[in-house]
């Protein structure tokens, strides 16, 4: 499942984000995500609006509406570790590594997108033990007549990788075809 790898780093990312920033301040792209300054309080929602979970929400709430002091420093703390947590993902999830962005080609749900040619070579390039760089064109090649195969494109939108597994139930078929030459 390697291929929603990336997909998943972003959507974790945009989870944490979406707990003390403005919906509106939160990129859809991983460039736009690494962009955001986590620290600007422009950026920040109110403090009663911060998440502070399923469990503590009611307490939290009904400490404000009591006017308790120490609200306000509960959510500071909160602000605070979320920053925290949002610098750390930004600086160790590989969200722009482009190994791990092209990846996202193997799911079968993009098979025709234009994209998958230059993401197949760019794991082809980033790979050279499974791909050798002379056989990069082939590797085009073999792309392109995937990216076309009426059966497969038939096939696609029906497939459910979560269910199969993408490696098993969508690639070994695909990988013992026949390429327009004859060969494997």
């Amino acid at each position: 499942m390697a291929h929603l790898l990336h997909v998943e780093m972003l959507a974790v990312v945009r989870e944490l984000l979406g707990k003390f920033l403005k919906p509106d301040s939160i990129g859809l792209s991983a460039k736009e995500i690494l962009k955001t300054d986590v620290r600007c309080r422009d950026l920040h929602l109110m403090d009663k609006r911060l998440c502070v979970g399923q469990y503590c929400f009611s307490m939290i709430s009904k400490a404000q509406s009591e006017k308790k002091v120490w609200v306000s420093t509960v959510y500071n703390s909160l602000r605070e570790e979320y920053m925290k947590a949002a610098e750390f993902l930004l600086k160790n999830l590989r969200l722009n590594n482009s190994t791990i962005t092209s990846l996202s080609a193997l799911s079968p749900s993009l098979m025709q997108d234009d994209s998958v040619c230059t993401a197949f070579i760019t794991l082809g390039r980033a790979l050279p033990n499974v791909v050798a760089p002379e056989e990069i064109g082939k590797l085009d090649e073999e792309v392109r007549a995937y990216q076309i195969d009426a059966e497969l494109v038939a096939q696609a939108p029906l497939y459910n990788e979560v269910e199969s597994g993408v490696d098993v139930g969508w690639w070994s078929p695909i990988v013992s075809m026949k390429n327009q030459e004859g060969g494997e």
